[in-house]
């Protein structure tokens, strides 16, 4: 079943949390990493929670010889472990070591772990996008007729996830470099930003119907 499926996810991720925890105890984690692994781990679940109805981990189904959830399946392993893994452990071995404990560093942990959440819209907008190559018919009519909530993800206009997904993930990991860099972190802020209004500014316009000009010609 696919909540099966998440419920699996979830106990991997408490026990990877509890062997870096371990791991933290022989090392020289600061403050800032600690706080890291347990905010991170908290919204991990939370993240998660968001994935009810969407069968997004669908072992089920992803192995009875249909291309459409096998696809699925990999796009959630990437998206929503791989990536966010990936992140987290650069995160926490390489970039942290460089701040020191203050209000500003303790912030930016916050934000970083609330990064998770990019990973997971930009999961969204995947599947809205691509949804008729990701599900099939029967499937994406039960999840449209028995979840509301997974219904109305699938109502956005996929731009409505990817573009608040990409701040989630930049804007903080921006901040967080701007502590030992600032040159580089204001530019991946700035950029993130900027980028992400032009994008959105641009799909609106598209939104928005040209009138035509009736008037007879002369």
């Amino acid at each position: 079943m696919p909540d099966r499926g998440i419920a699996e996810v979830l106990i991997t991720s408490i026990l990877h949390t509890a062997v870096v925890l371990l791991y933290s105890l022989t090392t020289q984690f600061t403050v800032l990493h600690e706080l890291y692994i347990i905010t991170f781990s908290i919204f991990y679940g939370v993240m998660l929670h968001t994935l009810k109805g969407i069968r997004a981990f669908d072992t089920s189904s992803a192995f009875t010889g249909n291309a459409k959830p096998l696809r699925r399946f990999v796009l959630s392993i990437v998206f929503l472990n791989f990536l966010p893994f990936i992140h987290f452990s650069m995160i926490l071995l390489y970039l942290l070591q460089n701040l020191e404990l203050s209000i500003y560093s303790i912030l930016v942990v916050f934000g970083l772990s609330i990064g998770i959440f990019g990973f997971d819209k930009i999961f969204h907008a995947i599947l809205s996008r691509y949804r008729n190559s990701l599900y099939t018919t029967s499937e994406l009519e039960s999840i449209l007729r028995n979840y509301d909530n997974a219904g109305r993800k699938f109502s956005f206009h996929y731009l409505q996830n990817l573009v608040p997904g990409l701040l989630y993930i930049f804007v903080p990991l921006g901040f967080l470099i701007y502590g030992f860099n600032w040159i580089i972190g204001v530019v991946i802020i700035v950029a993130s930003i900027v980028a992400g209004f032009v994008t959105w500014y641009r799909w609106k316009g598209t939104m928005i119907t040209p009138k035509v000009d009736e008037r007879p010609s002369i």
